[in-house]
């Protein structure tokens, strides 16, 4: 059976540790979840019991949510064990049998997978977030990133995701992602643009790219040769993609803050951003900026070395100094501006 009909909407699996064991970390977790997903729109698959990681699908995005633009789907074996350690979440939208009999194994997150695939949804566009978890969630994490999922472990949530975590340290995961405990990131991580979904038509988001691209190479003409230090003609694709990408997650980001882009009149006149605005669309780009470099391989070190790929600032917002924070404020305050060079404008939507 396919998935909410069978369209593209984005997908995220929630995959994570539903023993006793995970309870103390839960209260994290949820307030994570809370923050990073607060307007998502979509499905999130999981493993369906009211216990754990899982049950936190249920809590936040299911029935009772108040959230009709997300759909909440349980995996669950034919019969669950009476022993108490495991809960039928009913709070889920739907919940989907698989044929073990009284324990969950490695079928479940196989279902979720054969369901996906009988959808248009592609597997990259597919977001597995991954926290804590034993012997089945690590399988999990590791399906997903061989079918071509993008696969984010929250770091330092406890058991099979701090393993995991070394692997990916040491490289041996790559494309995987090792995410800091600060919800934007998250946000980031699974509100990245999916294929061919986008807020801004195509002439837009081009001219906001090579825009950006532009300014990119007026702070960085030292770092040739530097293949991102290109015309934008000549930039390889991936780089060009990088750049569409960016300006789309603007536009996210101006629209979390009810605001949208649009060619500008004759009397266009930039919006005045109140302190809260600022305050959260500054968050929301170095989450940006944290998801963008652990794609390119960075990692964090207190020491900032540009040849190695490592960073001090690769960390949650709360973490950041005082003047990291206020250069990502400078960015979000200088955006109305520097649309008008390409004849847009923001305006409150």
């Amino acid at each position: 059976c396919a998935l909410a009909g069978g369209n593209a909407q984005p997908v995220l699996i929630l995959a994570g540790g539903c023993s006793s064991e995970v309870e103390p970390r839960l209260g994290g977790f949820r307030a994570l979840l809370e923050a990073g997903l607060n307007d998502f729109r979509g499905t999130i698959l999981c493993g369906g019991t009211r216990e754990g990681v899982s049950g936190l699908a249920g809590e936040l995005f299911g029935k009772a949510s108040g959230r009709p633009d997300v759909k909440v789907i349980g995996y669950v074996p034919h019969f669950i064990s009476t022993d108490g350690n495991a809960t039928l979440d009913e709070r889920c939208h739907e919940l989907r049998r698989t044929d073990d009999r009284e324990s969950f194994s490695v079928l479940e997150p196989l279902q979720a997978w054969l369901d996906i695939l009988a959808t248009v949804i592609k597997p990259k566009d597919v977001r597995l977030l991954g926290m804590n978890g034993g012997s089945i969630s690590s399988l999990e994490f590791r399906i997903a990133w061989v079918l071509g999922a993008s696969v984010g472990i929250l770091q330092d949530s406890g058991r099979e995701a701090d393993r995991i975590g070394h692997e990916i340290r040491a490289g041996h995961f790559p494309g995987m992602l090792l995410l800091p405990h600060d919800a934007m990131s998250l946000r980031a991580f699974v509100h990245a643009p999916a294929s061919g979904v986008t807020m801004l038509d195509g002439d837009i988001r081009e001219r906001l790219a090579r825009l950006v691209h532009s300014g990119f190479l007026s702070e960085h003409r030292y770092r040739n040769p530097d293949p991102a230090m290109q015309p934008w003609e000549s930039l390889r694709d991936d780089l060009r993609q990088s750049n569409l990408d960016h300006v789309e997650y603007m536009a996210q980001i101006l629209a979390a803050g009810g605001l949208r882009i649009e060619p500008a009149t004759r009397d266009a006149a930039a919006p005045a951003f109140s302190e809260a605005e600022i305050a959260l669309m500054a968050e929301m780009e170095h989450g940006r900026w944290n998801v963008e470099r652990l794609r390119q391989s960075w990692h964090y070190h207190p020491e900032r070395k540009v040849g190695q790929k490592q960073s001090p600032h690769l960390v949650a917002w709360n973490q950041l100094p005082e003047e990291i924070k206020q250069w990502d404020r400078d960015r979000i305050i200088a955006m109305p501006r520097l649309l008008t060079e390409i004849g847009l404008k923001v305006v409150r939507a």
